[in-house]
């Protein structure tokens, strides 16, 4: 929780917005006991995520830079870390993008994901892929959808809306977590 409030302090200071990441909220509705226990996600708009890259370097780590297997970048502080869900305006287009052959079996195992075992093992020659990469492919000027990038493809999720003003406060810890209000309409 130290790591996270370090985190958040940062992001308060530099005035970008935030939210929890998808599956912290579920953890927090389904068990409550364990929320951020585990594994903490915060989602970030992407240039956001890119301006405290290169303001704080040694804090915010792309995943190009760490031997594990994933998609997300990280906030890495005292030892403990936190996964970065990188936001993305994209389009219906766009985003069948992600699921063309070569493009999915480099997501799936650069992602580390077990769930497409077939794809995994085609994906094991593959040259890794990188968030700017993923970016690139998904971006449009003119979006109409959100893309929440996660560790691996099977926790990127897609929403219409995602607007920072509508975001809902969750309580723990001695102190406020903000999330997005269209997580409640999920699920």
């Amino acid at each position: 929780i130290e790591t996270l409030k370090k985190m958040i302090k940062i992001l308060l200071s530099e005035n970008i917005n935030y939210s929890i990441g998808y599956k912290n909220y579920e953890e927090y509705l389904n068990n409550p006991n364990l929320f951020l226990k585990n594994d903490i996600t915060l989602c970030l708009w992407h240039e956001d995520f890119y301006f405290l890259l290169k303001k704080y370097p040694n804090l915010f780590i792309l995943p190009d830079k760490i031997s594990q297997k994933t998609l997300a970048p990280f906030f890495i502080f005292d030892n403990s870390y936190i996964s970065i869900n990188l936001i993305v305006g994209t389009n219906d287009k766009k985003i069948s993008q992600l699921y063309k052959t070569k493009n999915y079996k480099k997501l799936v195992y650069w992602g580390g994901s077990k769930n497409h075992f077939f794809h995994y093992l085609i994906g094991i020659k593959s040259k890794r892929i990188l968030i700017y990469d993923i970016l690139n492919m998904l971006k449009a000027n003119r979006y109409e959808k959100f893309i929440i990038l996660g560790k691996n493809i099977d926790e990127f999720k897609v929403f219409d809306n995602l607007n920072y003003n509508n975001r809902f406060k969750i309580n723990a810890y001695n102190h406020e977590f903000l999330a997005f209000n269209e997580y409640k309409k999920t699920g």
